[in-house]
């Protein structure tokens, strides 16, 4: 029966809302660009009843106006941008727009995977407004001495009609590690990028910095905490931050999705599509904190007791080549080093970020396939542990591995057969890559020198698991 419920809440989806944009006319706006028709909103008297900010209340009683245009959005013609701008800040909004950018801006500061791209944001008069606005709007706001609005512009994410919901509880707890809550999920104000297989975020006007105690907690009360605020901020018939998500069974489901607090990496969308992990539950990186786990066949007992007799320098720039889900680099910064890491796999780089925001690792991941790409710079050192083999062009990626450090850590075996992972007809399939197979570990020693011109094999560090051998290389 469990694993029925189980299977059954993997394949639950959000239904989110159709497009509201519409492509019917082109409007020029100042110098920003072609923008298709705008979506409007408006405020009209008899709405206003329970307002109580006092600009809006003099606007409406004093001059006698029986409506009021609050904010446009619309869509660049090519349909890759979203332009948001705000005439009046509605009462209702606890932030601005230029407080919504703001969060955007910091969020994305911090590598943020789960919110939009600000391409833009400041102020536009409202002459550049000419070709937006029914004459009439813009009649009146001018009859208001409103000269200037707030706008922003940010990429236009694609979306699914169906968000996963894991890849939403996900991003929450990807922000509330840098110390900010949405404050008002609901499907509207979601979408979902195919292509990184993340849950966006967008529209961040109730938006709020949470304190240090709030972040500290783990994402099962944080989550009790969001039913909190949203309790006190909007009335107590609102106190669940999942509310609007119809046939979500809280408990059962979030009983699902985490243990002893802590949320399952392995139901999100990019765990799920990873291919270089040929495991029963595609994990392979075993990682355990307060905030997030994920049950893999690899951690770095072993590997760390062997690296602490390896010296590394502060800041000491460092390749981890196949990163998989980070876990070399998490202890890398902890080292002290600027770690780096590179997968093939677009989606397991995605989760690598994400996890590395939310453990709050100072890491940079890209989805690089060393057969094809060429390294993403040069370090003092790079990591090659368990991998270079399944590598098709082997003295290739040897001399480009080279040329890119002066150091090299590899974990290898006598002998070696790899495999690599390609798509073909929609399915994963193994192919095989390259083998060697050395009597001593002297004829591996040598077998490497030639495999990376101009270095040496400095020293065996030491036996890992497998039969594996950590040794260290220099250039000469």
């Amino acid at each position: 029966m469990l694993s029925f419920l189980i299977n059954q809440f993997s394949s639950y989806q959000i239904k989110s809302l159709p497009d509201i944009f519409s492509k019917a006319d082109t409007i020029k706006i100042g110098d920003i660009g072609l923008w298709c028709k705008p979506s409007l909103k408006y405020l009209k008297s008899d709405e206003f009843k329970h307002a109580s900010e006092d600009i809006l209340l003099n606007i409406f009683l004093d001059k006698r106006i029986d409506y009021l245009p609050l904010s446009a959005v619309s869509r660049s013609i090519d349909g890759s941008k979203v332009l948001k701008l705000e005439f009046i800040k509605h009462f209702r909004k606890r932030n601005s727009l230029d407080q919504e950018a703001e969060i955007i801006r910091f969020l994305s500061s911090k590598g943020c995977i789960s919110i939009p791209n600000l391409l833009d944001h400041g102020k536009l008069k409202i002459n550049q407004l000419l070709d937006f606005l029914p004459s009439s709007d813009f009649d009146l706001l001018e009859k208001l001495d409103i000269n200037e609005i707030s706008f922003m512009i940010i990429d236009y994410v694609p979306t699914e009609a169906k968000i996963p919901f894991p890849d939403l509880i996900f991003s929450l707890i990807e922000q509330k590690s840098f110390g900010i809550y949405h404050g008002d999920l609901k499907p509207a104000n979601l979408r979902f990028d195919i292509k990184k297989g993340v849950c966006v975020f967008i529209d961040f006007d109730q938006a709020l910095y949470l304190a240090s105690n709030v972040m500290a907690i783990n994402p099962l009360e944080f989550i009790k905490w969001c039913d909190l605020h949203d309790s006190e901020a909007y009335g107590s018939y609102f106190g669940n931050c999942l509310r609007h998500f119809f046939g979500f069974f809280r408990p059962l489901h979030l009983n699902l999705l985490f243990r002893k607090g802590a949320f399952n990496l392995a139901k999100t969308t990019p765990y799920k599509r990873q291919s270089t992990t040929n495991t029963k539950n595609g994990v392979y990186h075993t990682i355990t904190s307060k905030d997030i786990f994920a049950d893999g066949v690899r951690d770095l007992k072993d590997r760390s007791l062997l690296l602490e007799v390896v010296e590394f320098a502060r800041g000491e720039t460092v390749l981890d080549v196949g990163c998989n889900a980070g876990l070399l680099c998490h202890y890398l910064a902890g080292r002290g080093c600027l770690p780096t890491g590179i997968e093939l796999d677009q989606s397991i780089v995605v989760a690598a970020k994400m996890i590395s925001n939310v453990l709050g690792v100072d890491s940079n991941f890209h989805a690089i396939d060393l057969d094809v790409d060429p390294i993403p710079g040069v370090f003092d050192t790079i990591c090659l542990f368990s991998v270079i083999h399944h590598t098709k062009n082997l003295s290739d990626n040897g001399i480009k591995i080279a040329n890119a450090c002066n150091r090299i850590l590899i974990e290898c075996r006598l002998h070696e057969k790899g495999r690599k992972p390609i798509m073909k007809n929609g399915k994963i399939l193994w192919e095989s890559t390259s083998v060697w197979d050395y009597k001593e570990e002297e004829d591996l020693f040598k077998g490497l020198m030639n495999l990376f011109p101009n270095f040496q094999a400095l020293r065996k560090v030491g036996n890992a698991d497998k039969d594996r051998i950590l040794i260290e290389m220099v250039k000469r």
